[in-house]
């Protein structure tokens, strides 16, 4: 029998933010200063940023800093710096400070399909200066031990340059046809609004980035030389686990969560390289803190002390503004919504819903404020920004502009929740909608002016049950190869039970019928049926059963 109980869970769609895919032209927001009001609050609540001031770990060397909160008590100040000075070596300043996790705790498996037939990607050419950027990279990556040169590799792929916002190249490594050999990892990567909501809430953060984190993983022996990848210089693959290569986010975050497993959720949180030390109160960060740094230094990771941040009441958590109050946007993203002009281009709406879905949450009537968008992609390629489109974005704009602080959520209400659909989910619960009040109405005023008939009624009661009786069919058979039955069930809804029954043991053409109807009444009696009408081809069973033979 079903058994079904629903629970409702409130829940956004957000993902991996990319702010650079709403990149605008600073010439705009010049030509148009006054246009739009980024935030009409008083100056003081548009300050996100907390001040930092930046500590030097040793004296010998006063170009190593890492920053820290500048409104941290004295007391805790000092404590904080002691604290970062007695760890130092968790930071790397360079490649060479970076000897990366030991393969004895994890290492990257590719687990390729033994059907799959390596690929050899046809070479692709460079123009001069693109060239010379590999070169440079390539010499850059050998040195620190991130590829070595190989001979004769059944898998090669070439070469992808991607322009940096300044005007650098980043050397990438088309690997699609090696991911496609590749099975997907099923390890969980967590769910950003889960995090987020789990860091808000505390009085003291401290916000932590790994150097060069995928690197710090090397590769599963056996499997580097399936990276390799074509260069004017020769053929080389990864040491360390590269960008690019499928399950890579899922083996990172496997051997984070193995790290601070005693940490997650207590007072630390994790999503791939980003991670953040939280206490509730203040005197107790510089515990935690410790704890975070004997881990660190238990498995060899290395932070890039860049990226780092200690000691803060708020910060920027996987995209999103967390504080002790609660959970405010990104004024990076409201300012990158800003600076966007009207658009014109297909691409360019698909890029504005595309962001708007990430500040899903703190858009109150989301569907109803962005429908002007969706209705202009149904065009397809004549699409038309119009009036409706440009007064709904100015509208947005304004509107986050002063997005709402989110509270975060009570884990009590939500956990109570969760305990009762798990305990109603024993019983046969389903959900019945409410029938038409009209149709009520006539019934009720049908009952009270009727007269009653109580022969009329009675026989519509022994219809009725008639109706909705369980009904049993039975029939055996028998043959040289032995006594069969068959037993169908027909509940009172209209469900069917059938059964096909073989005895092992010798028996008479009768024998099998009394089988058969015993063998049905268990099943009746199995489902709860009181009351049951049975079918049977047999008139010497059917007379015994009612008592006439």
């Amino acid at each position: 029998m079903a058994r079904r109980a629903n629970l409702s869970i409130f829940k956004d769609k957000t993902g991996v933010e990319t702010l650079g895919i709403l990149e605008v032209n600073k010439e705009v927001q010049e030509e148009n200063p006054g246009t739009f009001k980024l935030d009409p609050r008083d100056k003081a609540d548009r300050e996100k940023e907390e001040p930092i001031e930046s500590i030097v770990l040793d004296e010998r060397e006063p170009d190593k800093t890492v920053k820290i909160g500048a409104r941290l008590a004295k007391q805790v100040k000092i404590d904080v710096s002691n604290l970062l000075k007695e760890y130092k070596e968790i930071f790397a300043w360079s490649h060479e400070d970076m000897p990366g996790i030991s393969r004895s705790v994890i290492s990257h498996n590719l687990a390729i399909d033994e059907k799959s037939k390596p690929v050899v990607q046809k070479r692709r050419s460079f123009n001069p200066e693109r060239s010379v950027a590999i070169k440079e990279e390539v010499s850059r990556l050998l040195v620190i031990g991130s590829i070595k040169e190989v001979k004769y590799p059944e898998w090669v792929a070439n070469i992808v340059l991607v322009e940096k916002k300044n005007n650098q190249w980043r050397m990438c490594v088309d690997f699609t046809d090696l991911n496609k050999a590749c099975p997907k990892d099923s390890f969980t990567i967590p769910r950003i609004d889960q995090l987020v909501d789990a860091a808000a809430g505390h009085e003291m953060l401290s916000f932590m980035d790994a150097y060069s984190g995928y690197n710090q993983i090397k590769m599963h022996k056996p499997d580097e030389e399936k990276t390799v990848f074509t260069t004017d210089q020769g053929l080389y693959c990864y040491t360390v686990m590269p960008f690019g290569l499928k399950n890579v986010g899922a083996t990172y975050q496997c051997l984070v969560n193995r790290m601070f497993v005693r940490q997650i959720w207590r007072n630390m949180e994790v999503y791939v390289n980003d991670m953040l030390t939280k206490s509730i109160t203040t005197d107790k960060h510089v515990d935690d803190l410790r704890e975070t740094f004997d881990v660190l230094t238990t498995y060899g990771m290395k932070l890039n002390p860049t990226k780092c941040v200690f000691g803060v009441p708020s910060g920027k958590f996987l995209g999103y503004q967390v504080h002790q109050r609660g959970i405010e946007l990104n004024p990076d993203k409201i300012q990158a919504l800003a600076r966007l002009v009207s658009l014109k281009t297909l691409k360019d709406i698909q890029k504005l819903t595309g962001f708007l879905a990430s500040l899903n949450r703190f858009i109150a009537k989301s569907i109803d404020r962005c429908l002007p968008f969706f209705k202009a992609l149904k065009k397809g390629k004549r699409v038309e920004w119009n009036a409706d489109c440009e007064n709904a974005f100015q509208a947005l704009k304004e509107y986050l502009g002063q997005a709402p602080l989110l509270l975060k959520p009570k884990p009590e209400v939500s956990g109570r929740l969760t305990k009762w659909a798990i305990e109603l989910s024993e019983f046969d619960i389903e959900y019945l909608p409410r029938t038409a009040i009209k149709g009520q109405a006539v019934a009720d005023f049908m009952a009270e002016f009727t007269e009653p008939n109580m022969e009329v009624a009675r026989m519509m009661v022994e219809q009725a049950k008639k109706k909705f009786r369980w009904q049993l069919r039975v029939d055996g058979s028998l043959n040289t190869h032995g006594s069969r039955a068959r037993v169908a069930v027909l509940t009172p809804k209209g469900d069917s039970v059938e059964s096909a029954l073989r005895f092992d043991f010798k028996a008479t053409n009768n024998q099998v019928e009394y089988e058969a109807l015993i063998a049905g009444l268990r099943v009746c009696t199995a489902l709860g049926a009181d009351e049951v009408e049975i079918f049977s081809d047999s008139q010497v069973i059917v007379n015994q059963v009612l008592d006439e033979y």
